[in-house]
């Protein structure tokens, strides 16, 4: 049997995991970037330019400027879809505080799923002989509706269950675990009580849109099993 340890370590206010919205462009990044400077030249043509050059363009810088304003639009308010889903955009941040577990979920990347689904954060522990997909040892949090909105979702600590630590680790030695957030998407009728593992999501008719990753540190209690 492993040995088993329930309280991380105190440093609450190490640094966690941030992410960083970097990668290659998509059609909403294009676009956004294009419609500034095909304005502008638009504009330029009217002020400065004369004959066949302004008509050239006007007839090419303006049509762009206005394409490219009107999809940059389209995509922030959801009416299409351009911009790469990543889990870069869905996860803006996530970590520990003194009593919770949390993460930022951007849940604009999430539209496509409003209308049927509602979304929730899953914790899990990954170990190297168990299926991460059947392990009921999970924490999740309440469901949340899409709104479009960045909305904070935190677990408390208390609700994580025991962590393994290394063999060869003595009562009071600390060690480093890895915590895994899930964060998934679940017919709006359904109860966040049905899942007891990663392969309910799916079972459920929901999936798992995006994980991220965090080290925590923990300390091997006096209540350890081995």
């Amino acid at each position: 049997m492993r040995r088993r340890e329930q309280q991380p370590k105190g440093d609450a206010d190490k640094p966690v995991g941030i992410s960083v919205l970097r990668g290659n462009l998509n059609l909403a990044d294009l676009a956004t970037i294009a419609s500034f400077p095909m304005t502008a030249i638009a504009f330029a043509a009217l002020l400065w330019a004369n004959g066949v050059a302004r008509k050239i363009l006007l007839w090419v810088a303006l049509p762009i400027a206005i394409a490219a304003y009107i999809l940059d639009i389209s995509d922030r308010l959801g009416w299409i879809s351009l911009s790469a889903r990543t889990n870069e955009h869905l996860m803006l941040g996530w970590g520990r505080a003194p009593d919770s577990y949390y993460a930022f979920v951007n849940s604009h990347a999430l539209l496509e799923y409003k209308d049927t689904f509602k979304f929730m954060l899953i914790l899990s522990v990954p170990y190297s002989d168990v299926d991460r997909m059947t392990d009921t040892r999970i924490a999740k949090s309440k469901m949340f509706t899409i709104t479009g909105d960045t909305i904070m979702i935190g677990i408390p600590i208390t609700q994580l269950p025991r962590v393994s630590a290394p063999s060869g680790k003595k009562i009071g030695d600390t060690f480093d675990a890895t915590i895994m957030y899930n964060i998934v998407v679940l017919p709006k009728n359904n109860s966040e009580d049905l899942i007891k593992s990663l392969a309910d999501v799916g079972n459920s008719g929901g999936k798992i849109v995006g994980s991220s990753v965090m080290s925590d540190t923990f300390i091997k209690g006096e209540n350890s099993k081995i």
